[in-house]
C-alpha cells in the first residue's frame, strides 16, 4: 500500500514543483509581458489556495459516510483523480491555446490550481489505509516515494530543455 500511494502521488509532485516555476518563463516565451506572466502565478496561486479547501471538504463530504477503510479510499480517490485530470487539461490548454490570447493561459493556470485538491485527500488517507501502529512508518514511506519525482524532475526537465528548447 505504501508504494502504490507513494506512487500515486509522483504526476501531481511532479507538477506542483514545476508548474510555479515554469509558468512565468512559460508566459514570457509565449509572448506575454511580466506582468501578465506574473498575474498567471498569482491566479494559479490564488486557486491552489481556495481548491485546498474544496478539495478537503469534498472528501469529507464523500467519506463522511463511508463504512469500511476501503470505502474511504474510494471516495477520497474520486477527488484525487479529479485534480490529477484538472492539471492534465490544464497543461494541454498551456500548449495547445497559449497564444490564442491571455485569457487561455489564465484560465489554463487556475485550473492547474486545482490539483491542490489532491494533497489534502492524500495526507488525510495514511489513518484510514494502515494499521494504528503502522500510521506513521507508512505516512513516512508515502512522502518518500512520492517526493522520489522532486529528486528526478530536474534531470529530465534540464534534458528536456536541451533536446526542445
Amino acid at each position: 500500500m505504501t508504494w502504490v500511494m507513494g506512487a500515486i502521488q509522483i504526476p501531481l509532485a511532479r507538477t506542483l514543483f514545476s508548474i510555479g516555476g515554469y509558468l512565468s518563463s512559460c508566459s514570457i516565451f509565449l509572448g506575454y509581458s511580466v506582468s501578465q506572466s506574473s498575474l498567471l502565478v498569482a491566479g494559479w496561486g490564488i486557486s491552489g489556495f481556495i481548491a485546498a479547501f474544496v478539495g478537503a471538504f469534498l472528501g469529507d463530504r464523500l467519506s463522511r459516510n463511508s463504512r469500511e477503510n476501503r470505502e474511504v479510499l474510494r471516495a477520497r480517490l474520486r477527488v484525487m483523480t479529479f485534480a490529477e485530470v484538472m492539471m492534465a487539461i490544464a497543461i494541454v490548454l498551456i500548449v495547445t491555446v497559449g497564444r490564442d490570447s491571455f485569457y487561455s493561459p489564465m484560465g489554463a493556470a487556475v485550473v492547474n490550481g486545482f490539483l491542490m485538491m489532491f494533497p489534502t485527500n492524500y495526507w488525510a488517507l495514511p489513518g484510514n489505509v494502515f494499521l494504528i501502529a503502522k500510521v506513521s512508518g507508512g505516512a513516512f514511506g508515502m512522502g518518500l516515494i512520492s517526493n522520489f519525482a522532486d529528486a528526478i524532475g530536474p534531470l529530465v526537465t534540464s534534458s528536456l530543455i536541451t533536446d526542445i528548447g
